[in-house]
């Protein structure tokens, strides 16, 4: 493997250099990114998006400067927990309406 010649020289072209980096990293002395207390939290976070059984909309209409409506409607089923393994479901909706003024 010693007479291995890269296809670029054996044309005659250049074989461009990897540049070598300065700063040597010391992997033992890295920072930790959070806190370990908080590592459960940001996993399930990342591994268990929040998905629910139902639908949600939330609608918000600004009709001036200083007045906004907000529409927000939820159904879907509650989850209650009984003695058994087995969740119970109870189906709800919900709405919510909302008038917002803004007078600074």
């Amino acid at each position: 493997m010693a007479g291995v010649v890269p296809p670029m020289a054996a044309m005659g072209q250049k074989v461009p250099e990897i540049p070598k980096t300065e700063q040597i990293v010391d992997y033992k002395n890295l920072p930790c990114p959070i806190p370990y207390e908080e590592l459960h939290r940001e996993a399930m976070m990342s591994l268990k998006p929040e998905l629910f059984e139902g639908m949600r909309f939330d609608f918000n209409k600004p009709l001036n400067p200083k007045f906004f409506l907000s529409h927000s409607v939820f159904m879907g089923p509650t989850e209650i927990p009984s003695q058994s393994t087995e969740t119970i479901k109870i189906p709800t909706a919900h709405y919510e309406f909302g008038a917002n003024f803004v007078d600074p």
